[in-house]
């Protein structure tokens, strides 16, 4: 019987992020509160052709070789593509003033 520890695998995503700004959604309702004449820029990234290896890690996290080579002879399992936007509305710092609603409650 093989021991669980040999069968682990780390998984690793790469590839490339890319980022751009573009003007956010000015005439959103949301954003009505807030001067007209304030420009809005949202933070689009994307990774446009990502690849899931999977193999051993070769150094701790903390090893100043750790991003070098992560992973000794990686196998690819897949690929896959990220696109996420960072805009003002999801961006924002609460005020201290806003009160925060719990939208979960313990079952």
């Amino acid at each position: 019987e093989e021991e669980s520890s040999s069968k682990s695998e780390d998984t690793i995503l790469e590839g490339e992020v890319v980022a751009s700004s573009e003007e956010g959604l000015v005439d959103n309702p949301a954003l009505s509160s807030e001067s007209k004449s304030k420009s809005v820029l949202d933070t689009h990234l994307s990774v446009p052709k990502g690849r899931i290896n999977v193999g051993r890690f070769m150094y701790p996290k903390h090893h100043p070789s750790f991003f070098e080579t992560p992973i000794f002879q990686p196998t690819s399992k897949g690929k896959f593509q990220l696109k996420q936007v960072l805009g003002s509305l999801n961006t924002q710092q609460p005020n201290e003033e806003e009160t925060i609603v719990e939208k979960f409650a313990e079952s």
